[in-house]
């Protein structure tokens, strides 16, 4: 096995970090080191909520869920009753974040703060897989949603 000579030590490292820096997610071109891009289209997939996060107490619920994300507006539905409440609005992308805001009319008669709505961590992942995640350290919760592109 022979090694580099040392004086050749640096530029190569130098190469190899650089090289490495340039690569870039295979997305198929929905995410870019900026902002990530979501397609508008109808998606489904879970919805999962965590009460009581990091505590002892800790419980999660899950159910079945589509969102239909068109042009800077959201509709979101559960098939389980408030699980998660059914919203619509506006939405926004800011970097790897997208910002609900609910604009739907609601009824009284359930908690508003299970409503989705703020800032999500997204990650994108190919054929349309998208997730999207909330810390709610107020409420002690945690919202997780896992989608797929329909249309």
């Amino acid at each position: 096995m022979r090694w580099i000579p040392t004086r050749y030590a640096l530029p190569v490292a130098l190469l190899l970090v650089l090289g490495l820096a340039s690569c870039s997610p295979s997305y198929r071109g929905e995410v870019s080191l900026d902002e990530v891009t979501i397609e508008n289209g109808l998606y489904q997939g879970t919805y999962w909520i965590t009460h009581h996060a990091g505590s002892s107490e800790q419980r999660r619920e899950s159910g079945g869920v589509w969102m239909r994300l068109e042009d800077g507006r959201y509709q979101i539905e559960g098939e389980q009753p408030l699980l998660p409440p059914a919203g619509s609005g506006n939405y926004r992308i800011e970097g790897h974040t997208l910002v609900l805001e609910d604009t739907a009319m609601h009824t009284a008669d359930f908690d508003w703060t299970l409503i989705l709505h703020g800032r999500f961590d997204i990650e994108i992942g190919d054929r349309g897989w998208i997730r999207l995640v909330q810390d709610d350290p107020e409420h002690g919760r945690r919202h997780e949603l896992e989608l797929r592109r329909q249309d």
